[in-house]
């Protein structure tokens, strides 16, 4: 279970061309600098993680958003080789660096959508905007995606149940 896990995570990032992964995005909505870091890109650092039982909930280890924003869990596709369906969220993140921040995958508005969630899961952390800037969570309607190149600022990693 695990080795197709990484494989899919593997054939997530191999075929996913232009995503970036943690550490790289844009440094603003409009394409300019933020004002709490300037020259500062987007960022999201998800790191491999082990939960007993079954997955509530997930750390980010790291998120920087020049302009505030949240960060939203996708599954990976069904065919293994794109970005899924949102299964988790984290409330609404201040502009700037934000550390250790938990995504809820149970209560938030995407709760219910982790398909198998006592079995191990290869996640994507995805960065997101906050707009129109009212920190309510309304992806897919608003709260678009922060990006880099025109593609969004991810990164995956695999939550291991034990």
């Amino acid at each position: 279970m695990i080795e197709h896990t990484r494989r899919s995570a593997l054939k997530l990032a191999g075929l996913a061309a232009g995503v970036t992964l943690g550490g790289v995005g844009v440094t603003s909505a409009n394409g300019g600098a933020s004002d709490t870091a300037p020259g500062r890109t987007a960022s999201v650092r998800f790191t491999n993680q082990t939960v007993s039982g079954e997955i509530d909930t997930v750390d980010i280890a790291a998120a920087f958003l020049p302009e505030g924003g949240y960060v939203i869990l996708h599954d990976v596709a069904d065919n293994e080789v794109g970005i899924g369906k949102p299964v988790g969220a984290t409330g609404y993140l201040h502009p700037g660096m934000n550390r250790n921040v938990t995504a809820d995958v149970t209560g938030s508005q995407y709760g219910g959508n982790l398909p198998n969630p006592e079995t191990t899961q290869s996640l994507v952390a995805m960065a997101h905007m906050d707009e129109p800037g009212d920190r309510e969570l309304t992806f897919p309607n608003g709260d678009p995606p922060y990006t880099q190149a025109g593609a969004p600022v991810i990164d995956i990693g695999v939550v291991a149940v034990k």
